[in-house]
């Protein structure tokens, strides 16, 4: 395993998701090696409209 210490995807930022499902998101394509590891990650919350977060 080789450790090339991590790069994020370049992208524009972009409106986050549940903020206005009326805008237009942009889609990105990055093309990986076979051998790539991709992670994603969030903030860890949960959230819902209808509920608070406690």
């Amino acid at each position: 395993m080789t450790d090339n210490g991590g790069t994020f995807g370049p992208a524009d930022p972009d409106l986050p998701l549940g903020v206005d499902s009326a805008q237009r998101r942009h889609d990105h394509v990055h093309p990986l090696p076979g051998d790539s590891t991709v992670v994603f990650f969030t903030d860890g919350l949960v959230e819902h409209r209808d509920h608070s977060l406690e």
